[in-house]
């Protein structure tokens, strides 16, 4: 992700999902310039991250740190991105937040708390457990 054995303006679609939330912001600008030297003037960048606006995600990362390991690397919260993609020529075209079906199911290490949670669900709507942004590439004329 940070020295791509591409030529630059290669790509039309770089898709990323699961990995930018295990870099600092300093990493994450780093690749992202990577990126935006590999895609084309009119290309997109696909990312999709968690979704620290999702409670019941977050309680469940937070729990887990806590009490055990969490079963992947170290996460950093990301909200947006905005700022290091904005410093790389680079902007939100389109935000979308999904899987708001699997959200319960970062709970399973606990029954009660899990069915507590989609109790509290059926009142309070719950955002879902993926972020995606449709990032593309600012063209300077």
């Amino acid at each position: 992700m940070f020295h791509l054995p591409f030529a630059n303006n290669t790509f039309d679609i770089i898709f990323n999902a699961g990995v930018v939330e295990h870099f600092t912001v300093k990493e994450r600008k780093k690749f992202l310039k990577e990126y935006t030297r590999v895609l084309k003037n009119d290309g997109t960048i696909i990312i999709a991250f968690p979704n620290h606006f999702s409670i019941p995600y977050k309680l469940a990362y937070i729990i887990y740190n806590l009490t055990r390991k969490w079963m992947f690397p170290k996460e950093f919260t990301i909200y947006n991105m905005k700022r290091e993609l904005k410093e790389n020529g680079l902007y939100i075209e389109k935000m979308f937040i999904l899987s708001k079906g699997s959200i319960y199911n970062w709970l399973n290490f606990s029954p009660l708390l899990k069915k507590i949670m989609m109790s509290i669900g059926k009142v309070i709507p719950f955002q879902g457990y993926l972020r995606v942004l449709v990032v593309k590439k600012s063209i300077r004329t």
